[in-house]
């Protein structure tokens, strides 16, 4: 199967990808010249993590995927390795292999920073894992976990941005990509979707005003009954993210 372009990769993928390591383990198993103290995958595991992520870097998907399959054979409870795998699976097309795999780093994650809570970068690497399962609620719990443990972090600000947008929540978007872009002016990722969420939050204040205002006429025609009830709210949707 043909492989999918890195530039058609989503943001959560691009994260994934240059995510600070070393990764974390989930119960400290360790290598022949590791401490279980170090909580870090052995290094056999380590160099199949490694050599998968710059075949990934390349476009060699299948490599990819070869070599996070051999890392979590070798070391199964290795969050990063189950997520980069699901990764590598996605740019094949393979996405029911590609949530599993999802699912797995979310388990093992969820596991690692119950032990170890300050954990900035586990906190956000759990938050990827549930962005790319679509879950955004839980996604924003964890990237602001990790923006609370690191908060002059540019691409952790940028991930918790896009999250609150995808929940159409532009207020909490626009205040954490205006935080990224302070980071790090030259983010022009960050600009571009603090862009689309000033232009949702701009629509949804724009109904509500109109929404209020035709409530007050509604009450002010005469014979208006007091038992009327409000319209409902729309749900508003996150505009669509480019490619």
């Amino acid at each position: 199967m043909a492989c999918v372009p890195r530039s058609d990769q989503s943001d959560a993928d691009d994260a994934a990808r240059s995510a600070a390591s070393p990764p974390a383990t989930v119960n400290g198993k360790d290598g022949a010249n590791q401490s279980a103290v170090d909580d870090r995958p052995s290094s056999e595991a380590q160099k199949y993590f490694n050599g998968g992520t710059e075949a990934y870097k390349e476009n060699r998907d299948g490599e990819a995927v070869e070599a996070f399959q051999q890392a979590v054979r070798v070391q199964p409870d290795y969050p990063e390795a189950h997520l980069k795998l699901g990764l590598a699976f996605a740019a094949l097309g393979q996405d029911d292999a590609a949530d599993k795999e999802y699912q797995t780093a979310v388990a093992q994650y969820k596991n690692f920073t119950r032990r170890n809570p300050k954990d900035a970068d586990a906190h956000f690497h759990l938050g990827l894992a549930h962005t790319k399962l679509g879950k955004y609620d839980e996604a924003v719990k964890a990237y602001k976990e990790a923006v609370r443990l690191q908060p002059d972090d540019g691409d952790k600000q940028y991930e918790l941005g896009l999250a609150h947008t995808k929940l159409a929540q532009y207020k909490e978007a626009v205040a954490a990509l205006n935080k990224a872009i302070e980071i790090d002016p030259d983010n022009f990722r960050a600009t571009d979707a603090l862009e689309r969420a000033r232009s949702g939050l701009g629509r949804r204040e724009a109904f509500l005003k109109q929404h209020e205002k035709a409530l007050k006429g509604q009450k002010a025609k005469p014979g208006a009954s007091p038992e009327t009830k409000p319209v409902a709210l729309p749900q508003f949707k996150s505009p669509q993210q480019p490619s």
